[in-house]
Formats: structure tokens, C-alpha cells, sequence
């Protein structure tokens, strides 16, 4: 049974920060970057829910232009929401108390 898209994206998350964890330790030498977790967990949920997920990368050039690493399009009965997500790991020495973060959405009706 597929699961729904909320439980998607929390295992995935949950899964995200696992690996996250796990790299920073002294003893594992992996490297874990934005593009191997964005790219991971696109092709997670475009797996999981091939009916209502389409996913289209950016080229490089393009990424340099809008900041965005993705662009999310939620489509409802009414509205739309657009969002573009740009990916940023963390140091491992990060102050998370201190991060910020900026959030930009518009709701536009498809008609």
C-alpha cells in the first residue's frame, strides 16, 4: 500500500536527518551534500507517487538565476501554491538557534 504524501515526506525527513547525523560523526568519512539529499528524496517521492508527483531538474545555469535548487507546484481544486525551495546542509559546528530563513508564497487561482 502506497502511503500518503504527508507520510512521505516525514519518513523522508526523518530518514534526511538520520543520514545528516550520521555523516557528521568523527568515525564516517561520507560526504552527504545538497545534491545527493535533493536528488534522493525527488526520487523517493516521484517513486512512491508517480500519479500526482512529475519532477523536471534544473539546469545549473537556471539554479544560478532563481537561487532555487526546486520549485514546488501544489495544485489544489481552487489555487495553486508555488514555492522554490533552495537546499543549504548545514555545518556540523552550526548554531541552530541562530538560523534564519526567509519564506516567500503566493496563492494564485488557476482561472
Amino acid at each position: 500500500m502506497t502511503p500518503d504524501l504527508t507520510r512521505t515526506f516525514l519518513d523522508l525527513g526523518d530518514a534526511t536527518s538520520r543520514n545528516l547525523g550520521f555523516s557528521h560523526r568523527d568515525e564516517v568519512w561520507v560526504s552527504y551534500g545538497e545534491e545527493t539529499i535533493t536528488e534522493t528524496n525527488l526520487l523517493e517521492i516521484r517513486r512512491w507517487h508517480p500519479e500526482h508527483v512529475r519532477v523536471r531538474t534544473f539546469p545549473k545555469q537556471f539554479e544560478a538565476t532563481n537561487g532555487a535548487d526546486w520549485e514546488w507546484h501544489i495544485v489544489g481544486l481552487r489555487r495553486t501554491l508555488r514555492m522554490r525551495v533552495q537546499v543549504k546542509r548545514l555545518r556540523r559546528t552550526a548554531d541552530y538557534a541562530t538560523l534564519g530563513f526567509r519564506l516567500h508564497c503566493s496563492l494564485r487561482s488557476k482561472y
